[in-house]
């Protein structure tokens, strides 16, 4: 029998440890929900079986969202409960199942942080997963989850749904706060049920690992707004004849009322617009809104929220779900970024002979000491038993496709013993995605984003701080022809793309830029 892995030395990495799992999609017994006990509860029970072998080594385990689903269900029937779900699943959610014994074996440390697909999942809901040991699953905010103790934000753990035009809560519509994406996905599910022969369920489909539930790949090209009078309506327009499922087809809502694909079509008419002018107007609100359309289209882009996140917090590792794609890794960045991936992928995506196409049941293991995470797999070895280990993901870029990142992310380490305020910035080339801050504590970093546009210009800009006695103006550039620059203090170290620092030496050539000025 092939043994599973082991995290490290037990003696040295006690309780360092945390594990995360997204992406698990536990409904009633439908056809048409992704998670089929018959396929998926084997691997996922030894993954919390795994966590409890390693109880001494692991502090926590995170349920990074999407872990019941309350959407792939039909649009002529009224979604399930969550204790509907729960008693369908008592070997996972019973009071001797396997979150019952993570539950005793971490001493209760196990938080629920909400998804998409389980948006609306409520305190006494998650509480009411018990252990023997009096111990219950705690439920969180959905987002960011920051774990570790006091205020340190270094850490920071969110399902991702929220960087997402179509799958962000939406409050402005008669079902907030559900999203359009709500309405995809029982449009696609409709389409399931009445395709699917007897006997057949979703985990016999292939390439069923799209979080939408149907590929919007397609639908990139009208991403940008222009030409279309709303993006929703064309995702909607697509999804209808996708699925052959009329735009006037009732659908049961949660609360028993009707709606329709039509119904939605209006009431998310101005989605795009909505995001934009939330997110700042103007250019960089429009850039905004196309990075969250991506980020739902083809999951391009949530690595670029992920750093806006980590920027706006001071965060040094973010961890995410919701792509159903485990990422290992963010090129050319300041910022560490893994993505979970999923647990429920189908027979035919599981079994798949095409290398590098294999889909199976991954997780994240934690460091909390390093602040670097590792995506581990489910696998079947040699005797057929099963097997947690470590698995190589795919890295992914900032930036979509063939794009490339002219930014420049600038780091102001003050270690002097007075506050320096800000006096002006400017930003003659791109655009401030994560602003110089407005005080950059004794003692303390401060960190900044500037991202070039569309275009030929690159990024360049500067920010001028005040100790009190004297003005600092901190200038640097990224252009997509010259080279690297930045002036201003004496005292910094550069560096481009993924190589090294170099200490008081401007790396001329390659981009993203880096900067950290030390004042």
């Amino acid at each position: 029998m092939v043994a599973d892995e082991s995290i490290g030395d037990l003696g040295q990495d006690r309780k360092r440890f945390m594990v995360a799992l997204s992406d698990v999609h536990l409904g009633t017994d439908r056809p048409t929900v992704w998670y089929q006990a018959e396929v998926h509860e084997s691997p996922l029970l030894h993954i919390l079986d795994w966590v409890v072998d390693h109880a001494e080594q692991i502090s926590e385990l995170v349920l990074l969202g999407d872990i019941v689903d309350f959407w792939t269900y039909p649009a002529g029937e009224r979604p399930p409960t969550f204790s509907e779900i729960a008693a369908t699943h008592p070997r996972v959610f019973g009071p001797s199942g396997g979150l019952a014994r993570v539950l005793d074996a971490l001493d209760g440390r196990v938080t629920y942080v909400p998804g998409n697909h389980d948006m609306g999942i409520t305190e006494h809901e998650v509480a009411s997963i018990t252990s023997p040991g009096g111990h219950h699953v705690q439920l969180t905010d959905d987002g960011p989850y920051y774990p570790l103790p006091g205020d340190d934000t270094r850490l920071a753990l969110a399902h991702g749904h929220h960087y997402t035009l179509f799958n962000a809560p939406h409050e402005d519509n008669p079902w907030a706060p559900l999203p359009v994406g709500y309405f995809v996905t029982r449009a696609v599910a409709t389409s399931w049920i009445r395709k699917l022969p007897r006997g057949q369920t979703v985990a016999d489909l292939p390439g069923q690992g799209a979080p939408n539930g149907l590929d919007l790949g397609s639908l990139g090209a009208v991403a940008s707004g222009f030409g279309a009078r709303s993006i929703t309506a064309t995702v909607l327009d697509f999804v209808s004849g996708a699925t052959a499922v009329s735009q006037l087809e009732p659908m049961v809502m949660p609360d028993g009322s009707v709606a329709t694909l039509a119904d939605a079509r209006v009431a998310y008419a101005n989605c795009w617009t909505d995001w934009a002018t939330a997110h700042g107007g103007g250019y960089v609100g429009t850039a905004s809104a196309y990075r969250a359309a991506m980020a739902d289209m083809d999951g391009s882009y949530l690595g670029w929220f992920a750093k806006q996140l980590a920027f706006s917090a001071d965060t040094e590792l973010v961890v995410m779900g919701h792509t159903h794609v485990p990422v290992s890794g963010l090129d050319g960045s300041a910022i560490r970024y893994v993505n979970t991936g999923f647990d429920c992928p189908s027979r035919p995506d599981r079994d798949h002979p095409e290398p590098g196409k294999t889909q199976r049941a991954t997780f994240a293991v934690i460091d909390t000491v390093d602040l670097e995470a590792e995506i581990w797999e489910v696998a079947t070895a040699s005797d057929d038993t099963l097997v947690c280990r470590p698995t190589t993901a795919r890295r992914t870029q900032v930036v979509s496709g063939t794009g490339m990142d002219f930014s420049c992310y600038v780091n102001v380490d003050n270690t002097s013993d007075v506050d320096l305020e800000l006096v002006d910035r400017s930003e003659p080339y791109g655009s401030y995605i994560a602003p110089p801050p407005a005080v950059i504590r004794a003692g303390t970093r401060g960190r900044f984003w500037i991202q070039d546009r569309k275009g030929p210009s690159g990024s360049e800009g500067t920010a001028t701080y005040s100790d009190g006695e004297r003005e600092i103006v901190l200038r640097f550039t990224c252009p997509t022809f010259g080279t690297n620059s930045c002036s201003g203090w004496h005292d910094f170290a550069t560096r481009a793309g993924d190589g090294a620092w170099k200490a008081g030496e401007i790396v001329r050539f390659g981009h993203p830029f880096f900067v950290t000025f030390t004042i």
